[in-house]
């Protein structure tokens, strides 16, 4: 599966507007208080489909999980960005924590779904979809809580760049199915 990060002002673009080469298989549109930060995520099947989104940050999905809230409509959204260039031994450890940090995230009441992305220069985003503006405070406890892993390098487990929870505006992410959260593969 694949990703693209879809910045706009005023209008957010329709899933036809996201590709050329056809509708995303799902995408949801995401606003901030002050509108400065609005993105749309679309989620595609092939790499070929990613590549033809139009004026869109392109990612391949490293991981992708359900939470306890699936079922429930979100109505806001965590997005941690992880800027890149980041060296292939910071890739290693940033996929080994995601191992550890991910099924505590999973299990937070409010976690409807979650995705990890990789750009090609080893920098990721995380986007969670939750259920009400003070689960990614609950995140943050729970990916806090959990132990480092045998062979984890904490000097190389540095804090997200960025952070922004922002409000779920529309989308349509029915086109997924659980068999959809199995990764692409890491680049």
């Amino acid at each position: 599966m694949y990703a693209s990060l879809h910045p706009f002002t005023h209008r957010a673009p329709q899933a036809p507007e996201l590709g050329t080469g056809g509708p995303p298989s799902g995408h949801v549109v995401l606003r901030s208080a002050d509108g400065l930060l609005d993105l749309v995520l679309a989620l595609w099947r092939t790499e070929e489909q990613a590549r033809s989104a139009v004026s869109g940050l392109g990612y391949v999905v490293v991981d992708s999980h359900e939470g306890v809230a699936a079922a429930e409509p979100p109505s806001h959204a965590m997005v941690l960005w992880f800027d890149g260039p980041r060296s292939a031994a910071q890739a290693s450890a940033d996929q080994l924590a995601i191992t550890r940090i991910a099924p505590a995230v999973r299990e937070v009441p409010g976690v409807c779904r979650a995705w990890v992305l990789r750009a090609d220069d080893l920098g990721y985003v995380t986007v969670s979809l939750v259920t009400s503006a003070d689960v990614p405070a609950a995140i943050e406890r729970a990916a806090m809580s959990t132990e480092l892993l045998p062979g984890e390098d904490a000097a190389l487990l540095t804090g997200p760049d960025r952070v922004a929870v922002l409000s779920v505006e529309s989308g349509d992410l029915t086109g997924l199915h659980t068999t959809d959260a199995t990764p692409a593969g890491a680049r």
